[in-house]
């Protein structure tokens, strides 16, 4: 392994190559701008070097973060409508999401979403129809890489007034035309494979939802 220019042999050196740690929370070590790949224990070269760093932001450690997301939609006759909200920050159009909050299960934390963001309200399934990624922007400056667990809510009631309807869009769609009005690439290519499919995931997910609420409330029987 070679040093650099103006660093002799016989000095010690020691890579500044990429640092991973794996598991929920997963950081990633990055070289920082001026940096080389290869760093010595000389003096000078380090804080030349450091010199060079000082004149950008320097955001050693990217983190991966975890959402949820509710996917409103109604069942009718031929095809699907989905529910989509305005982001506040670009106004691309997205589905409800957030960061989880306490203990809750994500299914209920992604309801919880689609009522403070787009208003609605609705039986949720508890399981993942899929996720998606996307950079998201940091109030510090810098991007993380989110993962977002998407849920399917049939929706039963649209409210008129919600937390945050000042600050939000929204707007019913037909399944098939939401793909190419999304504003994220992964979120897209999901809604995509659903339309494929005829919307089959979602229709299922309606009906066992139907299926769970006649178990809870099952109807008297004549004698």
């Amino acid at each position: 392994m070679s040093c650099e220019p103006g660093v002799s042999a016989g000095r010690q050196c020691r890579s500044s190559g990429p640092k991973q740690s794996t598991g929920r929370g997963d950081e990633r070590l990055v070289n920082r701008p001026g940096h080389a790949s290869l760093r010595c224990n000389n003096s000078a070269t380090e804080t030349s070097q450091t010199n060079a760093a000082v004149s950008a932001p320097v955001f050693p450690f990217t983190k991966s973060i975890q959402q949820v997301a509710a996917l409103p939609f109604a069942p009718r006759e031929g095809g699907i409508d989905v529910l989509l909200v305005t982001a506040r920050s670009d106004g691309r159009w997205l589905f409800p999401k957030g960061g989880p909050e306490g203990a809750r299960p994500f299914a209920e934390e992604a309801a919880r979403e689609a009522r403070e963001e787009a208003g609605v309200t609705g039986a949720v399934h508890p399981e993942a129809l899929g996720h998606y990624t996307y950079r998201k922007r940091m109030s510090g400056g810098y991007a993380v890489r989110a993962r977002v667990l998407v849920y399917p809510l049939v929706v039963r009631d649209v409210q008129d007034d919600w937390p945050e309807r000042g600050q939000r869009e929204r707007r019913w769609v037909a399944l098939d035309a939401a793909a190419a009005l999304v504003g994220d690439t992964s979120l897209s290519r999901l809604i995509a494979r659903l339309a494929r499919q005829g919307g089959a995931p979602l229709r299922a997910a309606a009906d066992a939802l139907a299926a769970a609420t006649d178990t809870d409330n099952p109807q008297p029987t004549a004698c």
